[in-house]
């Protein structure tokens, strides 16, 4: 489960209220989604969840909802 201190920081990361991140919320639709937050993603999922995703998992994101999948099938 993704905890609301790893929403938070995600966030911080895209520049975005927590509070709008919903499951279906577009992360491509965000200038903010770009090269350097994808490296901070990754950083961000390794301090939580002490596994690594690489850029090209990252490029399949497209929702909250598509993190969360990929976070869960990567920790299971």
């Amino acid at each position: 489960m993704v905890s609301k201190e790893f929403i938070s920081e995600f966030a911080q990361i895209v520049e975005q209220d927590p509070k709008d991140l919903h499951n279906e919320f577009d992360l491509t639709s965000l200038e903010e989604w770009d090269s350097l937050a994808a490296i901070s993603v990754i950083v961000l999922v390794d301090n939580y969840f002490n596994i690594v995703l690489d850029s090209d998992m990252l490029t399949s994101i497209k929702t909250m909802n598509d993190l969360y999948g990929l976070i869960e099938k990567r920790v299971a």
